[in-house]
């Protein structure tokens, strides 16, 4: 690997951590988002290359990480140059963490049929690589769009519920990054009446 990894921890990894908590359990992984603006690498391209040995460091750094985290770059620059990160849930063990890594470096390919530009959501990490280095970025590129497919029921207020989702996620934010486990992660639940309530 050319250049080495390099470890950050840009911004968007609490957005990662609240999107990984907002997760159901389902069988359909990962959930890909790929951007095909930057084109297609090749196979056997030094590209290639360099994005193997970049996820296999990660899964490793991720996994044996006190937060689950891992971020860095492989190549030189150009168009070869490589940088990624995986966010590992909290509450996950280690070898879930290592496992992830596993699946994305298979699943990169294969979901996205080589788009340079890739996050695959799982239920136990978030994996993200590109060709752009938006580690360095303040802004959110490489989300993925969940949607429950829950619909709010006719006659409730749309406007409170907005507001207790909002209060729940900051609150459920706030503990994720105050708690001692460095891992980022924290659950919560807002139960009102009857209902199962709000998770994240």
């Amino acid at each position: 690997m050319e250049g080495g990894t390099v470890v950050r921890r840009p911004v968007l990894v609490l957005f990662a951590a609240a999107a990984l908590a907002l997760l159901p359990f389902a069988a359909a992984q990962p959930w890909p988002r790929c951007n095909r603006s930057s084109g297609n690498y090749s196979s056997g391209s030094t590209y290639e290359a360099n994005l193997f040995n970049l996820i296999t460091d990660l899964r490793g750094n991720a996994s044996s990480s006190p937060s689950f985290f891992a971020s860095g770059s492989a190549g030189t620059g150009g168009a070869s140059a490589v940088y990624g990160l995986i966010l590992c849930r909290g509450d996950v063990s280690a070898s879930d963490c290592f496992d992830c890594g596993t699946w994305s470096g298979r699943d990169v390919q294969s979901f996205c049929d080589r788009a340079r530009d890739v996050a695959l959501v799982y239920n136990q990490c978030y994996v993200r690589v590109s060709d752009t280095d938006f580690l360095a970025s303040p802004n959110n590129t490489g989300q993925a769009r969940l949607i429950s497919g829950t619909n709010i029921s006719s006659g409730v207020d749309v406007a409170a519920y907005d507001r207790a989702v909002t209060a729940l996620l900051n609150a459920t934010a706030r503990h994720a990054v105050g708690n001692s486990t460095g891992r980022l992660f924290a659950t919560a639940r807002h139960a009102v009446g009857n209902s199962k309530g709000i998770a994240f």
